[in-house]
């Protein structure tokens, strides 16, 4: 069941941050997307609740995977601002890259 919430979590994560955008989206052009779309947005998401399910599974459902489930539902909230804002999630790369220059803005975002 967490699994699947944690999945809950990610898609809406995903939605909140695309919503607004403008897709060209038609059922028969492969080339914008087409049938092909949906899938290709969500299926990260996907694949780390399945991870997730794994890995609660394999530890017997311990209360202890309710952290890692907070971490990840966490990041993917504050995530949704800097998705709005830049168009891509934050990463690892990116931080580095900055060199902190990017700290103040995201408090900027926050406040929004």
């Amino acid at each position: 069941m967490r699994a699947a919430s944690l999945a809950l979590v990610l898609i809406a994560a995903k939605c909140c941050g695309l919503a607004g955008r403008s897709f060209t989206w038609s059922p028969l052009d492969f080339a914008r997307g087409g049938p092909w779309m949906v899938p290709a947005m969500f299926w990260q998401d996907i694949a780390l609740a399945f991870g997730f399910w794994a890995v609660d599974r394999a530890s017997g459902r311990a209360r202890a995977m309710w952290a890692p489930y907070w971490i990840i539902a966490a990041l993917a909230a504050v995530d949704v601002p800097v998705v709005r804002v830049l168009s891509s999630p934050l990463t690892l790369p990116m931080i580095r890259a900055t060199g902190g220059a990017l700290l103040p803005q995201l408090w900027v975002v926050r406040r929004m």
